[in-house]
């Protein structure tokens, strides 16, 4: 439970971000920076899984 509400902050921060360096619609960079995570947490737990 706490994991995922640090990311939601941590996606949050990184959010506010890219909308001032990129000038993009906050809904844009929300599911971009969500997905971003989502997507390398996905990898991560692929290469953890991996046999030997």
């Amino acid at each position: 439970m706490l994991l995922s509400a640090g990311l939601g902050a941590l996606s949050a921060v990184f959010e506010m971000v890219i909308l001032a360096w990129f000038n993009l619609p906050s809904s844009l960079s929300i599911v971009t920076t969500q997905l971003a995570i989502f997507l390398t947490a996905m990898v991560l737990l692929r290469l953890h899984t991996l046999p030997d």
